[in-house]
């Protein structure tokens, strides 16, 4: 994939982040695997200044760009593994 450097943020255990992990590892992608609590999650948000309304999982890309939501962020990821999804 790209240089870029990838955060992703999502609850501890497994869920709806678990098929990004596995896209993320079978692209050979290198990525901060950040898996927090609920409280923690409240006090993430805060410290980002992210809008209450922000669901998990989300994907932080080179520390400037956010994307959110498991679906929108497998779409991204597909589309820098293939070139393109329809």
């Amino acid at each position: 994939m790209s240089l870029d450097k990838f955060e992703l943020v999502s609850l501890a255990g497994r869920g709806r982040a678990e098929l990004i992990r596995m896209l993320l590892i079978a692209s050979d992608t290198s990525f901060i695997d950040h898996r927090i609590t609920l409280k923690q999650w409240t006090e993430y948000r805060r410290k980002e200044f992210l809008p209450d309304d922000t669901k998990l999982p989300l994907l932080r890309i080179n520390g400037k760009k956010t994307v959110v939501g498991s679906k929108d962020i497998c779409k991204l990821i597909a589309q820098q593994i293939e070139g393109s999804v329809e």
